[in-house]
């Protein structure tokens, strides 16, 4: 496979944005200005690797305004650290391998065998904690909205499996 001659592209312009009400009950308003994304672009053998709060290999992909994304790996039959997201939703899709990703929120608790083509949203609050089952290394892309602030936005629970890798 041929690599991109550039590693990574990324555009921002800086616009004022319309005046927002601070309250919808009240007419006050608050200029609000910012940073808006024309566009990204980056190939996943030039993302910065890392390692995430559940102790899964991360890949940090694209970033914009509303969200980012990032690539997850287990390796074969490696067990993630059991997290809760303060305030984060996430959105994966997994690409290769097998296994398990076990999910609780409020009073539902569920299991959910998780194999290439099976996505799963996890809300703020949902407690989790991944698996491989396989023989193969576990892959998935994940979506975050808001953009992943920082690893104080992930904290360690209790699952139902021992973790064989933490960060």
């Amino acid at each position: 496979m041929n690599k991109p001659k550039l590693s990574c592209i990324e555009f921002l312009r800086f616009v004022p944005l319309a005046p927002q009400p601070l309250d919808p009950r009240c007419g006050d308003t608050v200029a609000v200005i910012g940073w808006l994304m024309d566009f990204a672009a980056l190939h996943v053998d030039y993302a910065q690797e890392a390692s995430a709060p559940d102790g899964s290999t991360v890949h940090v992909l694209v970033q914009g305004s509303q969200g980012s994304m990032a690539l997850f790996s287990l390796p074969p039959f490696g067990i993630s650290r059991a997290v809760v997201h303060s305030s984060v939703e996430e959105l994966w899709y997994f690409l290769s391998g097998a296994g398990r990703m076990w999910l609780k929120a409020g009073g539902r608790e569920e299991v959910v065998t998780i194999s290439p083509g099976m996505s799963v949203a996890i809300g703020p609050g949902t407690a989790f904690q991944f698996r491989s089952d396989s023989a193969e290394h576990l892959r998935a892309v994940g979506s975050t909205m808001p953009p992943w602030p920082g690893d104080h936005e992930a904290r360690a629970t209790t699952g139902p499996w021992i973790p064989t890798h933490r960060p």
